[in-house]
């Protein structure tokens, strides 16, 4: 038996003529009793055991308490679970000089013959240039009562931070009553596409890419690489990205069926993983009792049950 020792309460304003107590005195309480569905994913897909075989353990043996299946998992399911490491950063954000150095990424493409397609800050000078077709496009827009949009196809230059004249096409957009203008360069010729093209088709296409991998930056901190070395960064991207794959094979698995079917990582962390359980251990058994009113305990259902029939069927 635990030794019970007085746990300090603390008092709140009384509710309906009764005292209000809280205190740390619950027992064996989570609130990630969600993380039995990331153990059943992994148990389909056998993330843990093949990824913990890329690393070659060069502990004595004897010693050892914890196998490296053991740790890697502790570190993937933390992740996973929204729990980031100790060394917390500032990141860099929306950084002025990211416009310089993509007019220098640009002259380094075009010196390698690497062709690229890049988004374009708009500026007054842009918006100018594709000014009729965006009054084209909010024409069009009052008469039909949707979204319009036109492309225009031109050659354009920055008064000082780029080295030459680039193609640039601009998206003159008109939508809920207002001009969405964007533009893209790009060293693609015609023959590569018309400006609907090359816009709608491959530089949009590329959004969903970068969707993920912010997905995986802000939800699974995956831009956690203050380590001093290359290498130990490298590792923590590793982990990073191995919790992102065991998230999004529960999403691929367990949930297309459900309304959580097309959610980021951070969303299914808090409405399918952050669910509060009372722990109760016998010798038969050990029973998560999850809160009641849980509004995801359909969900939580139905991926149990697509999970079980993944792991019959590996």
């Amino acid at each position: 038996m635990p030794t019970e020792c007085n746990t300090e309460l603390f008092d709140f304003a009384p509710v309906v003529r009764r005292a209000v107590v809280a205190g740390f005195d619950g027992g064996a309480i989570t609130s990630d009793a969600g993380a039995l569905l990331l153990g059943a994913t992994d148990r389909a897909i056998r993330l843990v055991d093949r990824f913990s075989q890329c690393f070659i353990d060069r502990r004595s043996q004897e010693l050892v308490e914890h196998l490296v299946p053991t740790l890697v998992g502790q570190r993937v399911f933390g992740i996973a679970l929204g729990y980031e490491d100790i060394n917390d950063h500032d990141e860099l954000r929306h950084d002025p000089m990211m416009a310089v150095l993509a007019g220098k990424l640009m002259a380094w493409c075009e010196a390698n013959g690497v062709d690229f397609i890049f988004g374009l800050a708009k500026n007054v000078r842009l918006n100018r240039a594709i000014g009729a077709e965006l009054v084209a496009a909010r024409e069009e827009s009052r008469t039909t009562g949707a979204p319009a949009r036109r492309f225009k196809d031109f050659i354009w230059s920055t008064r000082k931070s780029w080295s030459c004249q680039r193609r640039v096409i601009g998206k003159a957009e008109w939508t809920k009553g207002e001009a969405n203008p964007r533009f893209i360069v790009t060293s693609l010729s015609a023959g590569d596409g018309d400006g609907r093209h090359l816009y709608e088709k491959v530089y949009c296409a590329r959004g969903e890419m970068e969707n993920r991998i912010k997905e995986c930056q802000m939800d699974l901190f995956a831009d956690r690489t203050s380590t001093g070395t290359m290498r130990a960064n490298q590792l923590r991207l590793w982990f990073a990205s191995m919790a992102y794959v065991l998230v999004e094979s529960l999403r691929r698995i367990a949930l297309p069926a459900t309304d959580l079917a097309n959610a980021t990582c951070g969303t299914i962390r808090r409405k399918l993983f952050k669910i509060g359980a009372l722990v109760t251990i016998s010798v038969r058994r050990i029973k998560l009792a999850m809160a009641s009113g849980c509004p995801y305990k359909a969900v939580f259902a139905t991926a149990h049950r697509a999970l079980a029939a993944a792991a019959d069927t590996s």
